[in-house]
């Protein structure tokens, strides 16, 4: 079996689980990656029991190819949670426990294991497995919930696994779609899906005719024998006006990846957030309206790959 492996550790928010009774379940993926086991880490050992699980590849030919591999599969499990509505936690930001090298090799000998030990933490982890490998951390805990079908979710991880890379803007909308999930307050949470979407939009010049008013603008300004201090804040600003609003710009790709009516009802939202930002409060009913605008934006970022490949 080639040496090199990869392992990618991940969380599924406290309400969601995979319904599967195995421990561990065998999959082949495409485009390059091979043969992984998906693995629960619950309390019973099982999949179902998991809020924490783990893909892991049995095995690549070079240290290259297991980093490709991983990282598509950490992309692949982004798309997972977007498709499904259910978020996944890879951890990037996330505080790490962390073992030195002489508490791994202690460990080590308490156990009598001759193969390596290393720090185990969420996301990837690309290593070499002549001997044996064991990962080692802190503590974890886990909660029980609702049942996602063990079919769907390998099905998914399945056909987002490509060989086409996400640009940067997609996988940081990615990361704060699923890293809502696990926001505990509802306005933390609605900030960051609507800031997701942000991420994506691009903001166009204006029309012809509406150009040409703002470029008059800035002539007469330019005219203006005014001291830099106030000139300059009102030349920035009049440049800004020559690109679409990055509010009309999210509604626009809204509009255009999922429709008039959740266009509309992005604007809503869009402006709750900004009053959120600005105010502290928002007039719009939030938790109302977060299941809603969840989907939405789970929907966005699929298609936005879809339209991208």
């Amino acid at each position: 079996m080639p040496p090199y492996k990869f392992r990618v550790r991940f969380l599924l928010p406290s309400g969601c689980r995979i319904n599967s009774p195995a421990e561990r379940l065998d999959l082949s993926l495409p485009h390059g990656v091979g043969d992984v086991e998906l693995i629960g880490l619950g309390p019973e050992k099982t999949i179902t029991s998991s809020g924490e699980l783990i893909v892991r590849s049995k095995g690549l030919p070079s240290l290259e190819q297991a980093q490709a591999a991983g990282v598509k599969v950490q992309v692949a499990l982004l798309l997972v949670g977007a498709e499904l509505g259910l978020g996944v936690d890879l951890g990037r930001e996330a505080p790490r426990s962390h073992l030195t090298e002489y508490g791994r090799q202690w460990l080590a000998a308490q156990a009598n294991y001759g193969g390596q030990l290393l720090n185990d933490h969420l996301g990837l982890v690309v290593y070499d497995d002549p001997l044996g490998t064991r990962f080692v951390k802190m503590e974890a805990s886990f909660i029980v919930g609702k049942p996602i079908e063990q079919f769907k979710f390998t099905q998914t991880l399945a056909t987002h696994v490509r060989n086409d890379p996400l640009d940067d803007k997609h996988i940081l909308a990615l990361e704060l779609y699923n890293t809502a999930h696990f926001e505990s307050s509802s306005r933390a949470r609605f900030i960051t899906l609507v800031s997701a979407v942000e991420t994506l939009s691009s903001r166009e010049i204006r029309p012809p005719d509406p150009l040409a008013l703002v470029d008059g603008w800035r002539e007469q300004l330019a005219a203006q024998l005014l001291s830099p201090e106030h000139k300059s804040p009102l030349q920035s600003a009049l440049n800004e006006l020559r690109s679409e609003s990055i509010g009309s710009a999210c509604r626009r790709l809204v509009g255009t990846l999922v429709g008039v009516d959740e266009a509309n009802f992005f604007r809503d939202c869009y402006n709750a957030r900004s009053d959120l930002l600005h105010e502290g409060t928002t007039t719009f009913p939030i938790r109302e309206h977060l299941t809603r605008l969840v989907s939405l934006v789970g929907t966005l970022l699929v298609r936005y790959r879809q339209c991208a490949a």
